[in-house]
């Protein structure tokens, strides 16, 4: 007799061992979800934490003289206070200590208002290496006169 009759016999037991295996893998993940909360948040009572009042993800600097190696950067949004005077101007630039906001230049053309961002190499920080990563920063600028209306543009 040969042990080709033992073949059927291995065959269903590797087939049930494998939907055995597949089987708690199923149980492991539903059961991790189920732990999360319904809507998928990792907060108390399954609701999504809003942003704190005191941020909006942008690092506030001011222009500043001293940076040299000036050039145009392009803004990501503006938003307007409601009187029209006051603009936060958003934009994306490197870190600190190798990128800085040089100044900002406002002006008005046949009704329009234009505003080029210039930055550039901060003092002191020409000889560094510096990663290639962008972070979203803001400044704000003071309008002698209001724009039309407010909003974000």
């Amino acid at each position: 007799m040969s042990d080709s009759s033992q073949l059927p016999t291995r065959r269903p037991r590797r087939l049930a061992l494998s939907l055995v295996a597949s089987g708690l893998l199923i149980l492991v993940t539903a059961a991790s979800v189920s732990a999360g909360n319904p809507d998928g948040s990792t907060s108390p009572g399954g609701a999504t934490p809003p942003p704190p009042p005191w941020g909006d993800g942008a690092t506030r600097v001011n222009p500043d003289p001293t940076v040299i190696n000036l050039h145009r950067s392009a803004w990501d949004h503006i938003k307007v206070s409601a009187n029209g005077k006051r603009l936060v101007v958003y934009f994306w630039m490197g870190i600190q200590d190798c990128n800085g906001l040089g100044r900002v230049d406002v002006s008005r053309h046949n009704g329009q208002l234009k505003i080029k961002l210039w930055t550039g190499t901060p003092k002191g920080g020409e000889n560094l290496i510096c990663p290639e990563i962008a972070q979203l920063y803001k400044t704000v600028v003071h309008l002698d006169r209001p724009i039309i209306g407010g909003g974000l543009f």
